[in-house]
């Protein structure tokens, strides 16, 4: 539709045991540079009018942006892309602010992990800048060390967790599961560790970054 530069769509959401639609009202933009105030809370300028055309309050907005389209996307500014002040305007006035990055890490762990629209859907209905993180992940720390010989990735654990967990590994490009196949805490084997434990977990890759998160991989 080239005179419309929104879509508006259902995001299903649960609340309790029972599921209700929303609609999210997007626009997509490309920019050459950083986002300026105006490009990052365009799409909200669409709610209003969408509310009357519907006939309904249950709507919001979500601005995907892609910013500095003409560098390759690990060349770009990808952390402090959004000002502060554009932040809180978008957490205020609740909507959410995606990079095109972002969504293409989001779609492409999906597909590589074979995760349920369920834990990705409520993504895209976060607001603020939207971390593409799914709903079934559960931060638990950060790689501090790889022992390339053996597999092994060392962490200080936020959470209680053990042998036969599902881990997931945060890669520049898409998130990475692995099973943990054993567990150490200082050197001594354990089927459990403790949260707040230095522990040394051996999973079955080729590398992991240091620095990366890591991710408790909750069922669903």
């Amino acid at each position: 539709m080239p005179d419309r530069p929104y879509l508006t769509w259902p995001v299903f959401r649960r609340s309790g045991v029972a599921a209700f639609a929303r609609s999210v009202t997007v626009e997509v933009k490309g920019i050459s540079g950083i986002p300026t105030d105006d490009d990052a809370l365009q799409a909200s300028k669409y709610v209003i009018p969408r509310m009357k055309e519907f006939n309904r309050t249950d709507i919001q907005a979500l601005g995907i942006i892609n910013h500095q389209r003409n560098r390759p996307p690990l060349q770009r500014e990808n952390v402090d892309l959004f000002r502060r002040d554009i932040l809180d305007n978008a957490e205020e006035q609740e909507f959410g602010l995606l990079t095109t990055w972002d969504l293409f890490r989001l779609a492409r762990s999906q597909t590589r992990n074979n995760w349920p629209a369920s834990v990705v859907l409520p993504v895209l209905y976060r607001i603020g800048r939207i971390d593409p993180v799914p709903e079934h992940y559960e931060q638990i720390g950060l790689i501090e060390k790889w022992f390339d010989a053996i597999s092994v990735i060392g962490f200080t654990t936020a959470a209680t967790f053990g042998v036969g967990s599902r881990i997931g590994i945060e890669f520049p490009n898409d998130f990475v599961e692995a099973q943990a196949a054993s567990v150490e805490v200082e050197r001594v084997a354990m089927m459990e560790a403790p949260a707040g434990a230095p522990v040394a977990v051996k999973v079955a890759l080729a590398d992991a970054p240091i620095g990366a998160r890591v991710f408790l991989v909750r069922d669903v």
